[in-house]
C-alpha cells in the first residue's frame, strides 16, 4: 500500500478485506479500535483508507472488479447448460449490482436527486452465489487462483 496509513488502518483495511467481510464496524473491532461502532463507519470513509482498499482490491487476482463480476453474471445468464434457477439468481444479482430494482417515488411533486436504493448486494449474496458456480463447476479462474496461492504458499 503506498499511501501514507498507520499500522492499525492497515490492520483496518485487511480486516476490511478479510475477517469482517466489508463489514467497517466489525473491521474496527478487530483491528483493536475502542468505539468501532463509530470509528469504523468513519474509517471506512477515509481517503486514503479507501484507496488501500482500491489498491488491495486491484492487486489480488481472486478479487474480481464490478466489470469482470457483470461479465460473469451475464455470461452465466446467457449460458442454457447451467440450471434455470443458477442463471435467474445471477441475472438477479446482476441486476442489483446495476441498481436495477430502486424505489420510485410516490408523489410526483417530490423530487429525488438520487432514488433510494432497496437492496444492494451483500457479501452474503456474493458467498451464496459463488458456492452455487462452485458446485456447478463454473468457476475454474478462482479455482486456478487459489490452487497458484497455495503452490506459492508451498515454496
Amino acid at each position: 500500500m503506498k499511501n501514507n496509513i498507520t499500522f492499525k488502518q492497515r490492520r483496518f483495511v485487511e480486516a476490511y478485506m478479510g475477517k469482517a467481510n466489508g463489514n467497517a464496524t466489525e473491521a474496527a473491532r478487530i483491528s483493536g479500535y475502542k468505539h468501532p461502532n463509530t470509528q469504523g463507519p468513519r474509517l471506512f470513509v477515509n481517503v486514503s483508507i479507501r484507496e488501500a482498499i482500491r489498491e488491495r482490491v486491484e492487486s489480488d487476482p481472486l478479487i474480481a472488479n464490478r466489470i469482470e463480476r457483470q461479465r460473469f453474471w451475464t455470461e452465466l445468464i446467457r449460458n442454457p447448460e447451467i440450471n434455470t434457477n443458477y442463471r435467474l439468481r445471477a441475472s438477479e444479482i446482476l441486476g442489483k449490482s446495476q441498481l436495477d430494482f430502486i424505489e420510485r417515488p410516490e408523489d410526483p411533486e417530490r423530487v429525488e436527486t438520487y432514488p433510494e436504493v432497496i437492496h444492494v448486494p451483500s457479501p452474503a449474496d456474493f458467498e451464496e452465489i459463488a458456492e452455487i458456480l462452485y458446485e456447478a463447476g463454473v468457476f475454474p479462474p478462482v479455482q486456478a487462483a487459489l490452487a497458484k496461492r497455495e503452490r506459492e504458499g508451498e515454496k
